[in-house]
């Protein structure tokens, strides 16, 4: 377990890999939502806490299976952005043919985490049945309006286009080793939300307000079922 500081929120959270899980009554899609893949933006892992509190109490209301994943867990705990390389550029090719091979040798404190949250994923995936969302939860260290990115593919851009925000698409042209680029490339819708600055109490309820549109958005809930 780590402890996690909100500096907005002046309060602590305790946090393993799975923040959390839902699963509904009914069969329907499986959301992966990321908070955290960068150690200075604990925004989304505190709002993923609280959203899925509250799903647990309308669980019964829930179409298929949500997953709240804590990234990099030590710079979380740190406050850093990484420790030694950043843990949203490593997804590349090369580090993920070492990791299907379970290639671990020398691996620092960030590469070791891409490992963990890799299988966690594989987990995931191989005991769910799709259609599988893949949702990173992002905070800016300047002061911004919120905006969702996504790498350019038509199943991202049919996605994005439900929410009322700006969009930026084509995220792949300009950052190597996304970990969002990576599952689209495998076929899997895959948006980041960036919800404003690190610290500001504005960007955490921009992010529980984004997960509930993607429960709403994918199926998982329906309008009705919370105070859309």
């Amino acid at each position: 377990m780590h402890n996690v500081l909100s500096q907005s929120l002046n309060t602590t959270l305790k946090l393993s890999r799975i923040i959390d899980h839902v699963v509904g009554s009914k069969t329907g899609p499986t959301i992966l939502f990321f908070g955290g893949i960068h150690g200075n933006e604990s925004s989304g892992v505190f709002a993923l806490s609280k959203v899925f509190d509250e799903l647990h109490g309308i669980k019964h209301q829930i179409r298929g299976n949500a997953y709240a994943i804590g990234g990099n867990l030590p710079a979380l705990e740190r406050g850093k952005r990484y420790c030694t390389v950043d843990l949203n550029r490593i997804w590349t090719d090369e580090r993920i043919k070492a990791l299907k091979q379970h290639d671990n040798q020398q691996m620092n404190e960030d590469e070791k985490e891409q490992q963990e949250i890799f299988e966690t994923v594989e987990r995931i995936v191989e005991s769910n049945s799709g259609p599988f969302y893949f949702i990173d939860l992002h905070t800016t260290s300047s002061e911004t309006i919120p905006f969702v990115v996504f790498s350019d593919s038509m199943i991202n851009r049919k996605f994005a286009e439900n929410f009322p925000l700006p969009l930026i698409l084509g995220i792949e042209e300009y950052l190597d080793g996304a970990l969002l680029s990576y599952y689209n490339s495998l076929g899997y819708v895959s948006i980041g939300y960036e919800a404003g600055h690190h610290d500001d109490l504005a960007s955490y309820e921009n992010h529980i307000a984004f997960i509930y549109l993607c429960m709403v958005f994918t199926g998982i809930l329906s309008k009705k079922d919370i105070d859309f």
